[in-house]
């Protein structure tokens, strides 16, 4: 996973959640929704740091 998919993964999954919370007047506490945007940007610094380390290899 690069970084611009990951980024786009990081987007839809904010906009999936806004949406749900307004379509389904889902409850979630503020508490939840920090953890979840906290655990996206894991996700997006994985895919940072795994593009980079794959940008890194020598040419052939």
């Amino acid at each position: 996973m690069n970084a611009r998919s990951a980024t786009a993964l990081l987007v839809v999954a904010l906009v999936a959640i806004v949406v749900a919370k307004l379509v389904f007047h889902v409850r979630v506490g503020f508490a939840g929704f920090k953890y979840l945007i906290v655990l996206l940007l894991i996700l997006v610094l994985f895919g940072w740091i795994a593009s980079a380390l794959g940008r890194r290899d020598p040419p052939a």
